[in-house]
């Protein structure tokens, strides 16, 4: 059943749309830029390239080239946000994605590549999907255009050697369904789908209708990606009207939680699809797969988060503690979100914790290079008792499958800013928080073989 026509969510977020919608910009834990956004934008003929980037990797020599490209900016998804779509489908591990809005490849680059280190490449798929242009003309000269585009984008691909892992087609939502359920039935497999990501269409009638398009081949488990989130900072609200009409009038069928991005807070928001058939979860192929996800993720939340006070909790890795502070570091030197100053950023962690300190070096089929990122220049990395007062948290790091850390976890989410965001590693600290009542988002990124969710306090 669809979710709705754009036209009755119109209609129903015109009257509860001051009810759903959230006063950002007083969020001590929101991001926001420096100066305007337009004026970044002005001044920048594409988006920088970060150096921690592992450069011996064909994904991210491509990933440069595009990058230098002025169309790439702001078109494509930044670096930094690409990381963090990287990271996400490492942890949910999908068997086989969608995406809706290829362009040059950049995002079915982070996509794929993540896939390939996760799974083999005869078991992980991605379908991308572009109308390249005018849809659904079908002039020969719009044809050709389309054709041209479609083949500019598969030479990426191929480029970065994920051609076994991506495909690349012509068309909407809907004809890329087709596709995979065509693909799905002459392979004798499952066509549900593990992930998907929406960047196409951004008006209201768009991602609905691209949504719309995907939902039968989302099963229970199944996770969404949306980009361009926050129209405070982006200038476009059709996924924002559609997540709050989600939200507020389809409950029960999805959760979700808002994610910052940087350097230009557009955001993105994940969706866990709570009904239907369950999907078949995918397996690491191996221990230092899991382990690679985790470091990853922490890197990633750090780098786009931007938060002054990370908290850790529980027996967390020392490479997740070392990932959370390189990621900090990054945001805090940001030039873009710093408004011209270099605060002091703080990483705490709680002095009772079994933190593992044996070395445990990252995969070398890892998308970036850890030895290459700046770490604790400017943010302090503190131990401390777990009674001990945090204040100014703005994110919490937990690893917690009992109630042995009941007390240190209830202090850390209720101190937690409104806005401000938890990784789990274990299903506790969500079980607290919903005790406690305060009000937050949670999606489940993976259920097995340990439950990783990231969550939001939302006021």
């Amino acid at each position: 059943m669809p979710i709705a026509s754009s036209h009755e969510i119109s209609s129903t977020e015109s009257s509860t749309r001051t009810n759903v919608v959230y006063d950002r910009s007083t969020w001590p834990a929101f991001p926001t830029l420096s100066g305007d956004s337009e004026q970044f934008l002005g001044a920048q003929s594409c988006w920088p390239f970060p150096e921690w980037l592992d450069k011996q990797s064909a994904a991210v020599q491509m990933l440069a080239r595009l990058y230098e490209q002025p169309r790439s900016c702001p078109k494509c998804i930044s670096p930094e946000a690409g990381m963090l779509l990287h990271a996400l489908t490492q942890v949910i591990t999908p068997k086989l994605a969608l995406e809706v809005g290829s362009y040059l490849g950049v995002s079915t680059i982070w996509m794929a590549s993540a896939m390939r280190n996760t799974l083999s490449p005869r078991t992980a798929r991605l379908f991308g999907t572009d109308i390249y242009g005018s849809w659904p003309s079908n002039t020969i000269h719009d044809r050709m255009v389309r054709w041209a585009k479609l083949q500019r984008a598969k030479r990426h691909i191929a480029q970065s050697q994920l051609q076994r892992v991506a495909q690349l087609h012509i068309g909407d939502a809907q004809t890329l369904v087709s596709r995979v359920h065509a693909a799905a039935h002459i392979a004798g497999h499952d066509p549900l789908v593990g992930m998907a990501f929406i960047d196409g269409d951004h008006t209201l009638a768009g991602v609905a209708s691209d949504l719309n398009a995907i939902e039968p081949v989302l099963g229970k488990g199944s996770c969404v990606v949306l980009h361009d989130v926050f129209p405070e900072q982006c200038g476009c609200d059709g996924p924002r009207l559609l997540l709050d009409h989600l939200s507020t009038h389809v409950s029960g069928t999805y959760e979700m939680c808002d994610l910052y991005t940087a350097p230009l807070n557009y955001g993105i928001t994940v969706l866990r699809r709570l009904d239907g058939v369950e999907i078949s979860p995918a397996t690491y192929d191996n221990l230092q797969h899991d382990h690679d996800a985790r470091v990853m993720i922490a890197f990633a939340l750090a780098r786009n988060l931007h938060p002054s006070e990370v908290v850790c909790s529980g027996n967390l890795h020392m490479d997740v503690i070392n990932a959370l502070a390189s990621g900090m570091e990054l945001a805090r030197i940001d030039p873009l979100r710093s408004k011209g100053e270099t605060p002091i950023c703080q990483l705490i962690m709680l002095e009772n914790d079994n933190t593992n300190q044996t070395p445990s070096p990252i995969s070398t089929n890892t998308i970036f290079a850890m030895h290459a990122i700046r770490t604790n220049m400017g943010t302090k990395v503190v131990r401390t008792h777990t009674d001990a007062p945090c204040t100014n948290i703005d994110m919490c790091v937990i690893e917690a499958e009992n109630d042995s850390d009941t007390h240190a976890i209830q202090q850390l989410i209720t101190q937690l800013h409104v806005g401000g965001h938890v990784l789990s590693f274990g299903s506790h600290p969500r079980d607290i928080a919903s005790h406690l009542n305060i009000p937050m988002q949670w999606c489940r990124l993976r259920e097995h073989p340990c439950p990783i969710d990231i969550g939001q306090r939302v006021t």
